[in-house]
Protein backbone atom coordinates (compact mmCIF):
# COMPACT_ATOMS: atom_id res chain seq x y z
CA UNK A 1 0.00 0.00 0.00
CA UNK A 2 1.40 3.28 -1.16
CA UNK A 3 1.55 6.41 1.09
CA UNK A 4 -0.49 9.17 0.66
CA UNK A 5 2.05 12.21 -0.70
CA UNK A 6 1.79 15.47 1.45
CA UNK A 7 -0.21 18.70 0.11
CA UNK A 8 2.12 20.93 -1.41
CA UNK A 9 0.81 24.08 0.75
CA UNK A 10 2.06 27.55 -1.71
CA UNK A 11 2.21 30.48 0.20
CA UNK A 12 1.56 33.75 -0.86
CA UNK A 13 2.89 37.42 -0.57
CA UNK A 14 0.99 37.21 3.73
CA UNK A 15 0.46 34.15 6.05
CA UNK A 16 -2.73 33.78 7.94
CA UNK A 17 -2.63 33.10 11.64
CA UNK A 18 -3.45 29.45 11.00
CA UNK A 19 -0.48 29.34 8.46
CA UNK A 20 1.76 30.59 11.46
CA UNK A 21 0.35 27.99 13.47
CA UNK A 22 0.86 25.15 11.06
CA UNK A 23 4.84 26.56 10.52
CA UNK A 24 5.83 27.47 14.19
CA UNK A 25 3.36 24.99 16.06
CA UNK A 26 2.58 27.65 18.20
CA UNK A 27 -0.92 27.95 19.22
CA UNK A 28 -3.26 30.83 18.34
CA UNK A 29 -3.30 32.78 21.91
CA UNK A 30 0.54 32.28 21.72
CA UNK A 31 0.71 34.11 18.33
CA UNK A 32 -1.52 36.89 19.51
CA UNK A 33 0.43 37.34 22.84
CA UNK A 34 4.08 37.65 20.38
CA UNK A 35 2.20 39.66 18.13
CA UNK A 36 1.44 41.89 20.52
CA UNK A 37 4.69 42.18 22.60
CA UNK A 38 5.42 43.08 19.17
CA UNK A 39 7.91 39.48 19.29
CA UNK A 40 6.29 38.29 15.47
CA UNK A 41 6.91 41.00 12.88
CA UNK A 42 5.88 41.81 9.83
CA UNK A 43 1.84 42.02 11.05
CA UNK A 44 -0.91 43.37 8.64
CA UNK A 45 -4.12 44.33 8.68
CA UNK A 46 -5.94 44.07 5.61
CA UNK A 47 -9.86 44.01 5.41
CA UNK A 48 -10.43 43.38 8.49
CA UNK A 49 -8.20 40.22 8.56
CA UNK A 50 -4.59 40.25 10.88
CA UNK A 51 -2.10 38.69 8.44
CA UNK A 52 1.89 38.46 8.02
CA UNK A 53 4.23 39.72 5.54
CA UNK A 54 5.57 35.84 4.39
CA UNK A 55 9.46 37.28 3.80
CA UNK A 56 8.87 38.84 7.34
CA UNK A 57 8.43 35.91 9.04
CA UNK A 58 11.18 33.70 7.04
CA UNK A 59 13.86 36.27 8.33
CA UNK A 60 12.29 35.89 11.50
CA UNK A 61 12.29 32.52 12.08
CA UNK A 62 16.14 32.16 10.06
CA UNK A 63 17.40 34.62 12.57
CA UNK A 64 15.75 33.48 15.61
CA UNK A 65 16.42 29.80 14.45
CA UNK A 66 12.31 29.18 15.65
CA UNK A 67 11.64 25.61 15.38
CA UNK A 68 9.68 24.63 11.92
CA UNK A 69 8.40 21.58 11.11
CA UNK A 70 11.35 20.93 7.77
CA UNK A 71 8.26 20.04 5.30
CA UNK A 72 6.41 23.07 6.09
CA UNK A 73 9.68 25.24 6.42
CA UNK A 74 10.62 23.74 2.86
CA UNK A 75 7.51 24.75 1.36
CA UNK A 76 7.96 28.57 2.78
CA UNK A 77 11.21 28.32 1.39
CA UNK A 78 10.05 27.34 -1.94
CA UNK A 79 7.20 30.58 -2.50
CA UNK A 80 9.83 32.96 -1.52
CA UNK A 81 12.39 31.34 -4.33
CA UNK A 82 15.00 30.47 -1.88
CA UNK A 83 16.49 26.48 -1.44
CA UNK A 84 15.49 24.21 0.60
CA UNK A 85 17.29 22.43 3.61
Amino acid sequence: MQRPEPSRKVFGKYLTINDLMEITGYKKQTIYQKTANKEIPGKRKIDGRVLFETAAILEWIESNAIATSSETFNQLMQSVGRAEL
